[in-house]
């Protein structure tokens, strides 16, 4: 299955902060078992899910840490773990103009 994190978009691999953005993914689920909740699929037939590990939100984490953006354009749920990443400068808010993902793929196609 293809599943794509439900209401946060990370940076792309070859975007500023992507890789650091996958390792650090990585580092908290490689080789755990996770629960997955199905919330919807998108365009592409992934399913969009809310990914939790020993009942912590991973999507939440991502965002919270500065790994992600919080998607609004489909929820609001984490505006506020991207203010906090966001007010602490943590992650990729540590640049001073970072670029959402969507606004990169629109910019970098390949």
């Amino acid at each position: 299955y293809k599943i794509r994190f439900f209401a946060i978009d990370a940076p792309e691999l070859k975007q500023k902060f992507g890789i650091e953005a996958k390792n650090y993914l990585s580092s908290i689920i490689k080789d755990k078992k996770v629960k997955i909740i199905y919330k919807d699929e998108d365009l592409y037939g992934r399913i969009l899910a809310i990914v939790k590990f020993d009942d912590l939100d991973i999507n939440k984490i991502m965002v919270s840490k500065g790994y992600a953006w919080a998607y609004s354009f489909y929820s609001d749920i984490y505006i506020k773990d991207q203010k906090f990443a966001q007010k602490n400068s943590l992650g990729l808010w540590k640049d001073q103009n970072p670029i959402e993902p969507y606004k990169w793929r629109k910019q970098n196609k390949f």
